[in-house]
């Protein structure tokens, strides 16, 4: 069964603050946060970082990292509390398996996500010891971009990559552009988790765009 996870891209901690109330409504397990430097995308998130200790979240938190040196934004997570996973891209700079290694040393679960045209070829290798691969559905950066269906191609190949290597399959997700109307395509690739993020918290009722994603 496809599990919906919510998803939030902000600037500021008061809009993350009104979008974790939007979301407490849905009681879920863990939301994603979309952390961003304006570098590996064309946009920023916030900054606080303890500050979110504060708000007393009733979730658990998983970062999905959009930015180039992802070694160096770990570490200015350490002192949050409520992380679940971490999850960085096969496109940044730092060396990929010291990234896992960082995360897995901070006992959290590792995830790699991979941007649309990136070659599968780049995250087979490190299946073995990562828990979550993140297949990007739009181009990183932006919420409510156009849903790029081809992506399930790339799924298919990579189950049949992993399959043929021998290798231990981790969990597999989309994250970009996902709504009611596409979420049983996206339930016909066989995979584990949609995050969502605009169809969710840009909707005037949270609780029926929720029942219209996992009805479908």
């Amino acid at each position: 069964m496809l599990q919906i996870v919510p998803a939030i891209l902000v600037g500021n901690i008061t809009e993350l603050k009104d979008q974790c109330e939007k979301v407490k409504r849905l009681d879920p397990s863990y939301i994603q946060l979309d952390v961003m430097d304006g570098i590996f995308v064309n946009n920023r998130s916030f900054t606080e970082r303890v500050e979110l200790n504060e708000l007393h979240l009733p979730f658990k938190l998983e970062l999905h990292l959009m930015v180039s040196h992802p070694l160096q934004e770990i570490d200015s997570w350490k002192d949050v509390v409520g992380l679940k996973r971490i999850v960085f891209h096969a496109e940044s700079k730092d060396n990929l398996k010291k990234v896992i290694e960082k995360i897995k040393s901070s006992g959290l679960e590792a995830g790699m996500a991979i941007n649309p045209e990136t070659d599968l070829s780049e995250i087979v290798d490190f299946c073995d010891i990562i828990d979550l691969v993140l297949f990007m559905t739009v181009h990183p950066g932006q919420q409510g971009q156009q849903f790029i269906q081809k992506v399930g191609e790339r799924i298919q190949s990579f189950k049949t990559l992993i399959e043929n290597r021998g290798k231990i399959t981790p969990q597999l997700a989309v994250d970009g552009g996902i709504k009611p109307e596409n979420v049983s395509i996206v339930k016909s690739w066989g995979i584990d988790i949609a995050y969502v993020g605009s169809a969710l918290v840009g909707a005037t009722d949270i609780q029926e765009a929720y029942t219209n994603l996992t009805r479908n």
